[in-house]
């Protein structure tokens, strides 16, 4: 059961919520597809488009006012170090490129790059311990916890490459710990060496908040520097990063495919949950459904039906990792909206409003962030 405020509406008023969502999501994605602004087009065709990335997204990030007096030295060891990521990353697959820049994407993220570039190139003007942790605080924390997700369901793990697989992951969160714990005062370490791994001790560390921890950083504004540009090269050029990201990925298929067959509401009965499912649908940028999906997800005849389930499987198999976790995203808004006695007509408007025009990669590399981006 998902968490979800008790409602004061009543079937009713919900079911006229809900009718009015799917009349305007249909009216959207046909605006969309008569301006072509839907691509229209599978993982499959993305992957074979995939693009190298050119200097300039490294280099529109060094673009400054002179008068900010910056290092020369930290100027060229910062671009250059990261132009290496680029030139790493090209050097993948189209198919390893394009997953790990719709996973872990710090040039076009504006919550990574974009933060703590600052502190990197001009620590006497910024609070560089504070931001630069932070960045790795929040970078890990979120990295770990998904792979304990991954781990622990079992349907994500393939049987006949279960060590391999676990092993892997664990290795990437292993490796990034041990790359943190050299942020770190040494004396400070030693207080956790009765741990049994590196991730059990930055773990366990990163129990404290950020500003309680900036004490025991290690006192040195150039190897703190250059240990925040390793980490950025090694969680986005990882040899088990391609690993993470398609398991990420079939985390949250499965957790969409699950909204149609699984998913319950207090409030809400399960047609009218796949009526929201299939408005949501219906606003993604890269897929339109067809008519006979969203007519299986909004009749209550094609509720249980298993065909309904197996066409609604396909078409998510054939989204990006981006459009599927801007689905779930705007799966849960839209719920919340339905059930909320208090939107009012300017409220609705201005979300509708709002769905016109956030649903691009940047805005949902933004978001992903919040939950399973990193």
């Amino acid at each position: 059961m998902s968490q979800f405020k008790k409602t004061s509406l009543n079937q009713s008023q919900i079911q006229k919520r809900i009718s009015a969502l799917l009349l305007k999501s249909k009216d959207i994605c046909q605006q969309r597809l008569n301006r072509q602004l839907t691509q229209n087009q599978t993982i499959d065709q993305f992957i074979a488009q995939t693009p190298s990335l050119p200097k300039k997204i490294v280099d529109r990030f060094f673009i400054t006012d002179k008068s900010l007096h910056i290092s020369a030295e930290i100027f060229g060891e910062t671009r250059r170090s990261l132009h290496e990521v680029r030139e790493i990353l090209n050097g993948f697959s189209r198919e390893k490129r394009f997953f790990i820049l719709e996973t872990v994407d710090f040039f076009r993220n504006p919550t990574y790059i974009d933060k703590v570039l600052p502190a990197l190139l001009n620590p006497a003007e910024t609070d560089q311990k504070k931001e630069m942790l932070e960045f790795v605080y929040h970078t890990f924390r979120t990295l770990n916890k998904n792979i304990e997700t991954i781990i622990s369901n079992p349907t994500l793990i393939e049987k006949e490459s279960i060590h391999i697989e676990r092993g892997g992951l664990y290795s990437f969160s292993s490796d990034i710990a041990r790359l943190i714990i050299r942020f770190f005062d040494q004396q400070f370490i030693k207080q956790y060496s009765h741990f049994s791994s590196d991730i059990a001790i930055i773990t366990e560390i990163f129990k404290k908040s950020p500003d309680a921890l900036i004490p025991n950083l290690i006192d040195n504004e150039s190897k703190l520097r250059q240990l925040t540009l390793s980490f950025i090269s090694s969680i986005q050029t990882h040899d088990f990063l391609l690993l993470y990201a398609q398991k990420r990925h079939a985390y949250y298929k499965l957790f969409l495919k699950n909204i149609a067959v699984k998913y319950e509401i207090k409030g809400l009965e399960p047609i009218q949950i796949n009526q929201i499912l299939a408005g949501c649908l219906l606003r993604n940028p890269q897929l339109a459904p067809g008519d006979s999906l969203i007519t299986r997800l909004t009749t209550e005849e094609h509720l249980k039906n298993s065909q309904t389930e197996k066409e609604y499987g396909r078409f998510v198999d054939q989204l990006i990792p981006s459009t599927v976790f801007s689905i779930i995203e705007d799966f849960k808004r839209s719920a919340r909206t339905i059930l909320d006695p208090k939107v009012v007509k300017k409220q609705v408007d201005k979300e509708n409003r709002l769905l016109k025009k956030v649903f691009t990669p940047g805005f949902i590399r933004k978001k992903i962030k919040q939950s399973f981006r990193t």
